[in-house]
């Protein structure tokens, strides 16, 4: 995303401004980083309410550089099998760490934020 179109898109929607320049800024602080857990930007912006970051994340679904998918987490937020682009998409079991199968039921279905 050039920056020209990331002053756009910040002026387009300047409600949500704070948590778009967040995301930018984490990403920009970790460019080996691909990919951003949605309860960490979360826990960072703490004072926002969550429905507004979650709008704010679809207005970057719809841009070409980033977009929204789910990963799967056991109690200690370990990531489990891989990442899917629809909560419909996962399913029913997975391959834990040792490749043993686990049951996707019993996993948190995580939102993320993947840089393409």
């Amino acid at each position: 995303m050039s920056e020209k179109d990331y002053t756009n898109l910040i002026n387009s929607v300047p409600e949500y401004r704070d948590v778009l320049i967040a995301i930018f800024n984490w990403f920009e602080e970790h460019p080996e980083k691909k990919e951003l857990n949605i309860s960490d930007i979360i826990e960072k912006l703490y004072d926002i309410p969550t429905e507004i970051i979650t709008r704010a994340i679809h207005y970057l679904d719809e841009t070409e550089d980033f977009r929204r998918a789910y990963r799967l987490e056991n109690e200690e937020r370990i990531a489990i099998g891989g990442v899917y682009d629809n909560i419909d998409d996962i399913p029913k079991k997975v391959e834990g760490r040792y490749a043993e199968p686990i049951d996707a039921v019993s996993l948190l279905p995580i939102p993320v934020i993947i840089r393409d």
